[in-house]
């Protein structure tokens, strides 16, 4: 087999799949056709092209010439582990098909090269058989999993043998693997848990302790609808209340079981703990006929051993190093995809995930992330990543129907449980996490404080019982601010008609009023000194090992902050406009760094002569600005300008501001100022995006702004 040097071929369709142009299959590709391996194929594979440009789409990744593997078995494994990662379910199936003795002479071609000391490491991990290959008393270590494609432990061990470096994120039992996608990157960059803390510190214990009530309640509901049920309140309060200790239990078989009991309540009927029988998810041909599996769950005999696997990986990544929401994907859903239990296995994969971020601390102690709320909204998604598993496996097990319409696998399959690519779940996962983040938690705590200041006023003018509160709050929201005739003549029948069209009006004043919006004004400088900006923040962020405020915020000068509905804004612009049409164009200068010990800022200064130009104009904006306008349609208008400055980092602690004093001496630039700029805050991005761009045109002073659009 080795000997055979004809791997790769010329395809324009692999399996289905129709690639970008005529090219040349290699890499893992190019073995699992030559080969026959029977595993699914990888999301993305490998081609030689014939044009002059590498370039990528979601199913393939085109090489140059250049990049050409030898036609080898050899070539397309080094090809594959430098460029396409590690797919241990592949690697897999290579060794059971190639066997030992041939596995020797793989790895005798280049015995102390990294990649066939990688391939001598996968085979006896993977296969529990050790080559006849004395051990490496010399060399460098080299970790197992490229970090700049894959996912990998923060703490690794050594292994001598090889002199490798073992960074996967499992055992041999199970380790899924995670790509390095632009969309993850992005993710964890943006330290969503960061802004959670940030934001919840702001809110009151009385509304957080109730904001946290109310999610529990509606993720555990959520969790009972996506599995088609609809408990009674009791069943779904009690399962809301085990999904608020997530995290302080020690997450093994037992605890999962004691879980399984409650969410399946009368068990009387359903075997508990793991299957003693096989199971799938889908349908029947018909009322009599045989099972049409969508998933056809592990086989009964491996769920010891996939079980095992799986706690231990989730404790090695906790106890190791990995991220949290990376760890919650691939123990969650892989739970799902063993799918263990008779009944139960969807909700208890969901709750897998609260326990993990809640373990980790990702999710904010008392203040549980609603999952299953957000898989709710995102149900075709969710499904879609589901399939996206189960259907590519679907072609490799086979099974035949038992008497009692079940089930039973006749081959091998564990190694399909244990080894997959969870990157389109873990992409899945932050894509809830974000949901909750920047919508379900903030709308809850904005529903409370409405709900709040409802209360307040009824207290003062009409006082009734918490209950009845409630009850007139429930029956507005359903008839969109308006009690019904059915309300009016039965639960609120004491009510005057007076008093109930001011209880509607206050609703609607309080319940459906347009929340203001934040705003910015400030100054953009050039698009060279915004990429230094971006290139200083980077370096930061790689030297201080983590997240910090403004990371991923585009630099510029800060003149003033406000709020305003959006119906006003174009109002404000035209003032805006005018005011900036008034101002020279001037030349901005920086020269060095200082710091705010204040709130942790670290900047790029401007010059005093700059700075006192800037200074300057924003007096001159403030000065000709209609005073009327301003206090009519702006809230909270606050001037920043005081001592102008471009921040690189803010809120860093002491020891991050000496780091950024180290790694930044100097910095000299300037530009012409010629231009300021409106800026609207972005709550799915968390950051300001530019929506104006408003010329200096030096007119000189104008008076002030007629009220008025027109």
């Amino acid at each position: 087999m080795l000997e055979n040097n004809h791997f790769s071929r010329i395809i324009t369709v692999f399996h289905g799949r129709e690639a970008p142009e005529r090219a040349l299959l290699v890499g893992y590709g190019a073995i699992i056709d030559k080969l026959d391996l029977k595993l699914p194929l990888p999301d993305k594979l490998s081609l030689i092209g014939a044009r002059y440009k590498q370039f990528s789409d979601a199913n393939w990744t085109v090489f140059t010439a250049s990049y050409a593997p030898t036609d080898s078995l050899y070539g397309h494994l080094v090809f594959g582990l430098k460029y396409e990662g590690i797919n241990l379910l592949f690697f897999k199936k290579l060794f059971e098909r190639i066997g030992k003795s041939e596995a020797e002479t793989l790895v005798s071609i280049e015995r102390t090269g990294q990649y066939s000391r990688r391939i001598w490491f996968l085979y006896e991990w993977l296969t529990n058989e050790p080559l006849d290959i004395p051990d490496l008393k010399e060399g460098n270590y080299v970790p197992l999993l490229d970090e700049k494609l894959q996912f990998a432990l923060e703490k690794s061990v050594n292994v001598p043998r090889q002199r490798i470096r073992n960074n996967l994120p499992g055992t041999n039992q199970f380790c899924p693997l995670i790509f390095k996608s632009d969309k993850l990157k992005a993710f964890i960059e943006e330290a969503l848990e960061q802004h959670t803390y940030e934001d919840l510190g702001k809110i009151s214990k009385d509304v957080l302790t109730r904001t946290s009530a109310f999610l529990l309640l509606k993720d555990s509901k959520a969790s009972f609808s996506i599995e088609g049920e609809n408990p009674l309140s009791t069943r779904a309060e009690h399962w809301g209340t085990v999904i608020g200790e997530a995290g302080t239990k020690k997450l093994n078989l037992e605890e999962l079981v004691r879980l399984q009991k409650i969410v399946i309540g009368d068990s009387r009927s359903i075997h508990m703990g793991l299957r003693k029988e096989g199971g799938f998810v889908g349908e029947h041909e018909n009322s009599f006929g045989p099972p049409k599996p969508e998933h056809v769950s592990a086989r009964w005999e491996d769920l010891g051993d996939l079980m095992n696997g799986l706690l231990e990986a989730a404790s090695l990544m906790e106890t190791r190093g990995f991220p949290p929401v990376l760890a919650a994907a691939s123990i969650g859903f892989g739970f799902v995809f063993i799918h263990p239990f008779v009944d139960g296995n969807g909700r208890l994969h969901r709750y897998i995930i609260q326990h993990i971020l809640a373990e980790t601390g990702f999710s904010p102690a008392k203040i549980v992330f609603p999952i299953s709320a957000a898989i709710q909204e995102k149900m075709d998604d969710y499904r879609r990543v589901l399939i996206h598993y189960s259907h590519s496996l679907l072609p490799f097990i086979e099974w035949v129907p038992t008497k009692d319409r079940n089930v039973e696998v006749k081959n091998d399959t564990a190694d399909y449980y244990r080894y997959f690519d969870a990157t389109k779940q873990a992409e899945f996962l932050f894509d809830c996490i974000a949901h909750t983040i920047s919508r379900t938690i903030p709308d809850e705590i904005k529903y409370l404080k409405r709900y709040d200041a409802f209360k307040s006023w009824l207290d003062d003018n009409l006082p009734m019982p918490n209950k009845l509160v409630s009850l007139l709050v429930v029956f507005l929201s359903q008839n969109e601010g308006r009690l019904s005739l059915r309300a009016k003549k039965k639960e609120f029948a004491d009510l005057e008609h007076e008093e109930i069209q001011s209880i509607e009006a206050k609703y609607k004043e309080i319940f459906q009023m347009e929340e203001p919006v934040r705003y910015s004004i400030a100054i953009r400088p050039s698009q060279e000194i915004i990429d230094d900006g971006k290139g200083m923040k980077a370096d930061l962020k790689k030297a201080v090992g983590g997240f910090f405020n403004s990371v991923n915020s585009e630099v510029h000068i800060s003149l003033f902050e406000f709020f305003a509905y959006e119906g006003d804004y174009p109002l404000l612009l035209k003032m805006f406009r005018g005011l900036v049409e008034g101002l020279h164009p001037f030349e901005i200068e920086f020269n060095g760094f200082n710091h705010f010990s204040t709130n942790g800022a670290f900047y790029v200064e401007p010059t005093n002569g700059s700075s006192s130009a800037i200074i300057e104009r924003c007096n001159q904006f403030k000065r000709d600005a209609n005073s009327k306008i301003l206090k009519d349609y702006t809230e909270g208008w606050t001037e920043l300008f005081g001592k102008p400055h471009m921040s690189i980092g803010r809120r860093l602690p002491p020891e991050w501001i000496e780091i950024a004093y180290s790694l930044f001496k100097e910095y000299h630039a300037q530009f012409l100022c010629e231009s300021i700029v409106v800026r609207k805050f972005n709550g799915d991005r968390r950051q300001f995006d530019v929506i104006d761009t408003l010329p200096m045109l030096g007119k000189g002073s104008s008076s002030p702004v007629q009220l008025g659009l027109f």
